[in-house]
């Protein structure tokens, strides 16, 4: 079970760290509406741990593009 919660908090993680360069291709892509859910997913927990340098970067990231 532990194995399991951890393994549940890695896959949110990478999704959050990935989220520039998947919000980026989603753009490129003109899959506006795919890239709307993306940001919308992980903007709660991006705006809730931001005071966080690694959080607030891909935060940053997110919201020049």
């Amino acid at each position: 079970r532990a194995a399991s919660s951890v393994s549940r908090l890695v896959k949110r993680l990478e999704f959050l760290f990935e989220l520039p360069m998947r919000l980026k291709q989603c753009i490129e892509l003109n899959a506006h509406a795919q890239a709307v859910k993306y940001y919308t997913k992980a903007n709660l927990v991006l705006r809730q741990y931001n005071h966080m340098p690694s959080f607030e970067k891909v935060w940053l990231q997110c919201d020049t593009l």
